[in-house]
């Protein structure tokens, strides 16, 4: 994730119901993929918060962050993640400084979920239970659709026939010869 620094918020120490406690630093950052932009909270826990050190109108990008969804969208950064300053960029840097107010940039995160639960910022995500259907629903009304599908990998199975050489011609599955290492296209 890559954005503009809007807002950063001090320093603060929340206590986990473990009793535990742990530094945490908020920041909103923005980006240009929606006109006017978009921004979102991200909320440094643990020792990386006291390494987040930043302004507004730094240019970041964070890598590892992980994607909250309680009252709306935020990003959560722990230690394991890295934040990177980044120096002149060549979109984001231009779209910052080009900013007249910072109001008008559609928010994602928790301060505007009234917003967003209301779509009004165009982003509500459309739940398919069989992406099949889908497909075949847009082609039927000729529509040119495009996806955008969220998911998480729990499984992958290991199998023999998961890739296999294919024929530089036509791409179809090539046998291994008996008794040889040649690879033949069938025909």
């Amino acid at each position: 994730m890559k954005g503009a620094v809007l807002n950063v918020e001090d320093m603060d120490e929340i206590t986990m119901k473990t009793g535990i406690s742990k530094p945490i630093r908020r920041i909103l950052i923005a980006d240009s993929s929606k006109d006017p932009g978009l921004s979102i909270q991200v909320t440094f826990w643990g020792k990386i918060a006291y390494k987040a050190n930043l302004n507004r109108g730094d240019i970041v990008a964070i890598k590892d962050a992980k994607v909250g969804t309680y009252n709306a969208v935020s990003l959560n950064v722990s230690d394991e993640c890295e934040i990177k300053k980044l120096k002149n960029d060549k979109v984001l840097t231009p779209w910052y400084e080009s900013l007249k107010s910072i109001n008008d940039i559609i928010p994602l995160s928790e301060q505007n979920k009234n917003k967003f639960k209301n779509k009004e910022a165009g982003l509500q995500p459309e739940f398919i239970i069989e992406i099949g259907d889908k497909v075949h629903e847009d082609i039927e009304e000729l529509t040119t659709p495009n996806y955008v599908i969220e998911a998480y990998l729990t499984f992958i199975a290991k199998a023999d026939n998961m890739v296999y050489m294919a024929c530089p011609e036509d791409k179809k599955k090539m046998q291994k010869e008996f008794g040889s290492d040649q690879w033949l296209c069938e025909r």
